[in-house]
């Protein structure tokens, strides 16, 4: 048995092609928005707010993606007796709409959260942020 294990990392390149997919789909949607997106650890790699979005966007979106990446489920469906577990011991949890894990080959590489308007724009804007990547490769 290996010591060690392939690895998958969102590119630079990868997150810019998603934090502009979200913000065009923010704009078409005329929802201004927070986007936040964190690697497989939960770790901030890039986010925006967009002009006229909340400033407490930023708390939600942040904790939706880290929910996203840590449960492997979109955010909004975790389980509530998980949730309820998850919410006692993580402080950066939201099940709320709009954060999505970035999976590749079974495991959450990383995750994107979206926030500011209705659960179905937040939804919206964090599926067409992840629907820019190619994760095929």
């Amino acid at each position: 048995m290996s010591d060690i294990v392939a690895t998958y990392r969102l590119t630079d390149d990868a997150i810019e092609k998603m934090i502009k997919a979200a913000t065009a789909k923010a704009r078409e949607i005329a929802s201004p928005s927070g986007v936040a997106v964190v690697d497989a650890g939960g770790i901030l790699r890039s986010w925006v707010l967009m002009d006229g979005a909340t400033p407490l966007a930023f708390e939600a979106v942040y904790k939706k993606a880290r929910t996203a990446v840590f449960t492997g489920v979109a955010s909004g469906g975790v389980p509530l007796d998980i949730a309820a577990r998850l919410s006692a011991v993580m402080t950066e949890f939201a099940n709320l709409p709009g954060g999505f894990p970035i999976m590749k080959d079974g495991r959450a590489i990383g995750a994107i959260g979206a926030g500011g308007g209705t659960h179905e724009a937040d939804a919206a804007i964090a599926g067409a942020a992840l629907a820019a990547i190619d994760l095929s490769s």
